[in-house]
């Protein structure tokens, strides 16, 4: 762990200046291309080690029980479910389930190898793919969850079991978890565009299943149901269809989108400067810069002494 974190409790009125609310930032983000994966933010800079591979006992032993429980409960429900192993990877919820149990893998061994250093401008390149893969993880389950418990499940027939708790909200409550509370991870609005091209796969899988007429093999009805989801319907009912879809990939995703990056700057009592934020020091990434510095500064002295001298032979 490094030793010059500004962790969220020590971060004064000086710093809080200089880091815009959570409202500017994230409409600020959301509309600027410049900062996809710039360690930069409101004058400090983010302690890429700590926000992604922090190594102490503790956080070595939560990473490694829950990458392992997620990794076996991941083959059991590939090797038992009812419908094989092949068509268990054409429903979004397992979509969802993968990308949750690699990045919860990538996230334990990025704590025991530590594969980078602190970056003078921004991480390389397996830590932003961490940094995306963990938003889309934690989007991805969020949306899942929420789908599922309102469209989905049947009340009035349907009894919740244990693989339908654990993949519609025991996921969710893993990997945030891991990214906000073990991990502090950084959410950046401007990386709810890699969610969009998410939906835009699967929206594009459900048009090729359909129109493909492949059969469901957990629906045995005749003439054969070639859903994935009732409410994808893109034969009958393709009006209502994209406006579902178009609701839950530019309003609903959205909107869990702000939330989860209001999470990552949330620190008690209601405070969202980010403060829930690692940070370093600006020495160290500014060491760099040191003599570009100097030499500047003695510029500006010379410069200063020229100008004393011309005045005094004004005199």
């Amino acid at each position: 762990m490094n030793q010059n974190n500004d962790l969220s409790g020590t971060a004064g009125a000086e710093d809080r200046r200089d880091l815009p609310c959570c409202i500017c930032r994230c409409f600020k983000e959301c509309f600027s291309c410049s900062n996809w994966f710039g360690i930069k933010e409101g004058g400090r800079s983010l302690d890429i080690p700590s926000s992604f591979c922090p190594n102490s006992v503790i956080h070595l032993i939560a990473k490694s029980l829950i990458a392992a429980f997620a990794v076996g409960n991941y083959l059991y429900h590939i090797f038992t479910n009812d419908y094989g192993a092949a068509f268990y990877f054409a429903l979004l919820t397992n979509w969802a389930e993968t990308l949750t149990t690699l990045y919860l893998v990538i996230s334990c061994f990025n704590s025991f190898l530590q594969p980078t250093e602190q970056p003078y401008v921004k991480p390389n390149l397996w830590i932003r793919l961490t940094w995306v893969l963990a938003e889309l993880t934690l989007q991805s389950q969020t949306i899942v969850t929420l789908i599922y418990w309102t469209i989905v499940f049947e009340y009035c027939c349907d009894t919740p079991d244990y693989n339908n708790v654990y993949k519609h909200g025991g996921l969710l409550v893993l990997v945030f978890i891991d990214t906000m509370i073990i991990n502090r991870l950084p959410v950046r609005m401007i990386h709810w565009y890699f969610m969009t091209i998410f939906y835009f796969l699967y929206l594009s899988w459900t048009l090729i299943f359909q129109f493909a007429n492949v059969k469901h093999p957990g629906r045995n009805n005749d003439p054969p149901v070639t859903l994935l989801y009732s409410f994808l319907d893109w034969k009958n009912e393709w009006k209502s269809t994209a406006i579902l879809f178009i609701l839950i990939a530019f309003a609903i995703s959205p909107l869990m989108y702000i939330i989860t990056y209001a999470l990552s700057l949330f620190s008690c009592p209601f405070n969202f400067f980010g403060r829930n934020r690692l940070y370093i020091s600006e020495l160290p990434l500014q060491t760099h810069q040191t003599y570009q510095t100097d030499d500047n500064n003695q510029n500006k002295q010379q410069q200063q002494d020229e100008n004393k001298n011309e005045v005094v032979e004004v005199y």
